[in-house]
């Protein structure tokens, strides 16, 4: 799973989603428990790839949920 362009890691990204709705599609929830977290590593790659720290990431889109719909998600 590395890449030497980021095309290649939103690639996998698209791959992953994929095989999530697939899962979905068939109510294979072990499935879909194992595709979201293959989405999530793939997305946590693409953080990787860009430099930027996907923990600090989250927590920035947790803070703008809570600002947005008043509500806290910690």
């Amino acid at each position: 799973f590395d890449w030497t362009v980021e095309t290649g890691v939103l690639a996998k990204i698209r791959e992953e989603l994929q095989e999530l709705q697939a899962a979905m599609d068939s109510q294979d929830l072990e499935g879909v428990s194992e595709e979201m977290g293959d989405l999530l590593f793939s997305v946590v790659n693409l953080a990787r790839f860009r430099r930027a720290d996907p923990e600090i990431l989250m927590a920035r889109a947790n803070d703008k949920f809570e600002k947005r719909f008043g509500k806290r998600v910690r």
